[in-house]
């Protein structure tokens, strides 16, 4: 998660978005899952 943060703040949206997308994958907690999914979402174009 904290990969998706750092370019967030930057402003790399696309990194961010991955980053996120990736995090959510190899999670196993589906919490963390649909919040990370929510992230990646909020900075689709």
């Amino acid at each position: 998660a904290v990969t998706g943060h750092l370019p967030e703040t930057a402003g790399d949206r696309d990194a961010a978005r991955s980053a996120h997308r990736s995090a959510a994958r190899r999670t196993t907690s589906l919490p963390e899952r649909r919040h990370l999914e929510a992230r990646a979402n909020r900075l689709t174009p």
